[in-house]
């Protein structure tokens, strides 16, 4: 009995140390990976370093993290997005990886599963003003003005006064006028032609216009 609990805790111990080396390993690794990309500039090494921790430490969350951000900042997106795909099988509710997912996706082209992972993200995390200050900015570059401003008054709701993201909701206000005065300008000059010519004789900004407001 004395020697199965020796035994006992003498593997709970040298399992607490292997779980502390690994860790120490792994933030080694890290601190590595960021001192070659921010100080050194060498992206492609830190890159190599990050892959190679992945194989060492498969289910790192913070490896994923990092190398994940290094992809988006360096416009290899496809890549940002599999990573992410492969750290959501590992943390399924982690909503820094949806939200940096739906970037990947923007920048992709995809535009609907940009949606669903901030979607996703908010019924998560509800009352995270993090997801709202994202899904503000990414819906301002999609042009989703009418959206910006809802997620304005969800993001100050929470009591984040970030001046930096504030100023994506004021733009977005003054596109939404530019544009519904510019819409209105542009009916009335067609209803004037159909009035005057009977049939729309478009000039070159109503075209301009028209195509980028439909």
């Amino acid at each position: 009995m004395k020697i199965f609990i020796f035994l006992h805790i003498t593997l709970i111990f040298l399992f607490f140390n292997v779980n502390a080396f690994s860790q120490k390993k792994s933030e080694e690794l890290l601190n590595k990976a960021w001192n070659y990309f921010e100080k050194d500039k060498k992206y492609d090494s830190a890159i190599i370093i990050l892959k190679q921790g992945r194989i060492t430490y498969p289910k790192d969350i913070e490896i994923i993290a990092l190398l994940g951000q290094y992809y988006l900042r360096l416009q290899q997106y496809q890549n940002a997005l599999d990573l992410y795909n492969k750290g959501l099988l590992i943390e399924p509710g982690n909503v820094g990886f949806l939200l940096y997912k739906a970037q990947s996706c923007y920048y992709l082209k995809m535009f609907l599963e940009t949606e669903k992972c901030i979607s996703k993200a908010k019924q998560l995390e509800p009352n995270n003003a993090a997801i709202y200050s994202n899904s503000l900015v990414i819906h301002f570059w999609m042009g989703k003005y009418e959206i910006v401003t809802q997620e304005i008054s969800k993001f100050k709701q929470f009591g984040d006064s970030d001046k930096e993201i504030l100023v994506f909701g004021l733009m977005a206000e003054s596109l939404l006028r530019q544009l519904n005065l510019s819409l209105q300008q542009a009916t009335c000059r067609v209803k004037l032609k159909f009035e005057c010519v009977g049939k729309p004789l478009f000039s070159y900004e109503d075209r301009l216009l028209l195509q980028l407001i439909f």
